[in-house]
């Protein structure tokens, strides 16, 4: 076979595998990891060392510098010295990066702690959420809330999980409020939620997106902060207000309710009950 031919199947073949470079031995050899990285740096020198020691070789041979026997063990010495360096380079290049990862895995490792130590910590209900609303994680507070294990929650629908399983119309209004949080909008509003047993409470319920650096909304943060016992001393205000304003206007006697004198020596008027306005 002439040179220029087989230099020609060469590049044929080289073409070919670059053109499906998402599958096969080109998907390994394109790839960012350390296989890639070690493929790329070992392919141009495995293909072009041997041809190049040969031809050295053949023409150390015909210049009779040598037997053809010693050439031959010349050019397999010279062969195992080249690899055996760019094997001993390439482990170091390897090493280095695996130090590296491991250097990035041990400040994830403790970023994570950190995070989930305030994560579950906290007294609110908080959680991370899809844009479609599946849930990804969810901290301690509220699980123990619902009376739920993280294996039973997690990879959820949100509005399947049994906080907001209290009615059909919660459900629907925590799926409408999703809906537009994925849209980018702040939610927020007073809710009643399922907890362990027959306990409700009452929340102060919130979303917020987060978005990447297109604008794409990428998370979902659900926060909740209960206000079970603010509704209630505002709901025994206003009875207590209510039955106040009923036994002043009922009462017997005409009654009214005025501000103090002041300098001027006058007095508001602010309510007087029924019989006073007879």
């Amino acid at each position: 076979m002439a040179i220029h031919t087989a230099i020609s199947f060469i590049l044929l073949a080289i073409g070919i595998l670059g053109a499906s470079a998402n599958w096969g031995a080109m998907k390994v050899v394109i790839s960012d990891r350390a296989g890639g990285i070690m493929a790329r740096r070992l392919l141009p020198v495995v293909i072009s060392i041997p041809p190049v020691l040969g031809w050295l070789v053949l023409l150390g041979f015909r210049a009779d510098l040598y037997p053809p026997v010693f050439g031959f063990a010349f050019r397999s010495v010279l062969a195992i010295i080249i690899f055996g360096a760019l094997i001993w380079c390439n482990a170091r290049r390897l090493n280095a990066i695996d130090a590296q990862r491991q250097q990035f895995q041990q400040a994830l490792l403790a970023s994570e702690q950190k995070f989930h130590a305030i994560f579950d910590q906290t007294f609110q209900f908080i959680g991370l959420l899809k844009p479609d609303g599946t849930l990804l994680e969810v901290n301690q507070t509220a699980l123990d809330f619902g009376g739920l294990r993280h294996d039973q929650v997690i990879g959820k629908p949100f509005w399947q999980v049994r906080w907001w399983t209290i009615s059909a119309q919660t459900q629907a209004q925590l799926k409408d409020a999703i809906a537009q949080a994925a849209q980018g909008e702040f939610i927020r509003y007073e809710v009643e939620v399922q907890g362990a047993g027959d306990r409700i409470a009452t929340i102060d319920f919130s979303l917020k997106s987060v978005a990447d650096d297109t604008g794409q909304v990428v998370l979902l943060i659900p926060e909740g902060r209960d206000i079970t016992e603010v509704k209630q001393i505002e709901e025994q205000l206003r009875q207590s207000e209510e039955r106040f304003r009923r036994a002043f206007d009922d009462a017997a006697t005409g009654e009214a309710l005025v501000t103090p004198e002041g300098q001027g020596k006058f007095k508001i008027l602010l309510r007087s009950n029924k019989l006073k306005l007879r």
